[in-house]
């Protein structure tokens, strides 16, 4: 198994690479770092990608500058991936704070899964707790192993599989919805999502860069330019995910 691992960070977060670059080596841990699409300026090289259209018949609402570009550039990452040889990668956005032992967690569950899912995986997310619908599947140590049947939010901290990055990137070609909410809707109705639980790693106090949000208060791209039918679509969207969550459950053999 070759595991290689992939940091996104915008040019002009210079403050945030150095911690991460410390956090890192601290850890034991090389990467790679890819320049971030910064999303918030107009003319960027991907622009073109965003359907407005279909985000405001998806979510409800015009997705943000900055959220567009958190999805550009986890597009950009995994391209980044593919072009290696690498079989797996874990991408990192650069406020993630990891576990010590992260990396031998994550290569016994990548091992676990090479030869226990038999239609292959596509992402496991070491780096959110809340977990709903799940099957248990291995133990860690300390951590468990899980199929995330309902996939979770936050991508902050993923491992790919190349079968996953390809499928991701193809879905992707236009961008109608946040990264996570769309790689949530990916994977409820296909599977191929995995989860350990409690997790690996965790984000820190710093504003964020997509909507200039403090920890701990409430997002404001979540309000952006909403519609009427914002609420009825989210409620539509999550219960349609929900629905394929249980089904998938029903009939798990990862």
């Amino acid at each position: 198994m070759a595991l290689t691992t992939f940091v996104i960070n915008l040019d002009s977060s210079s403050d945030r690479l150095s911690e991460i670059t410390q956090h890192l080596s601290d850890r034991g841990i090389d990467f790679t770092r890819v320049p971030a699409v910064d999303g918030r300026q107009p003319d960027h090289a991907e622009a073109d990608r965003y359907d407005s259209t279909s985000a405001r018949k998806i979510i409800g609402r015009e997705m943000m500058g900055g959220e567009i570009g958190c999805f550009l550039s986890h597009r950009r990452a995994l391209g980044v991936f593919l072009q290696t040889k690498a079989s797996h990668a874990l991408i990192l956005e650069d406020d993630a704070i990891l576990e010590p032992n992260i990396i031998e967690k994550i290569e016994t569950a990548v091992a676990w899964l090479d030869i226990s899912a038999s239609k292959g995986w596509r992402t496991i997310n070491v780096g959110r707790a809340k977990l709903t619908i799940t099957t248990h599947l291995c133990e860690l140590g300390e951590h468990n192993l899980v199929a995330a049947h309902y996939a979770p939010m936050g991508a902050y901290a993923l491992v790919w599989s190349r079968k996953g990055a390809e499928e991701f990137l193809a879905l992707s070609e236009k961008i109608s919805a946040p990264v996570d909410n769309t790689m949530q809707n990916w994977l409820c109705r296909n599977g191929g999502g995995f989860a350990i639980s409690p997790e690996l790693a965790f984000v820190s106090y710093a504003e964020s860069v997509i909507d200039n949000t403090a920890h701990g208060q409430r997002p404001a791209r979540g309000r952006f330019q909403r519609s009427w039918l914002y609420g009825p679509r989210k409620q539509k969207r999550l219960w349609k995910n929900r629905l394929w969550a249980y089904i998938r459950k029903a009939g798990s053999s990862i």
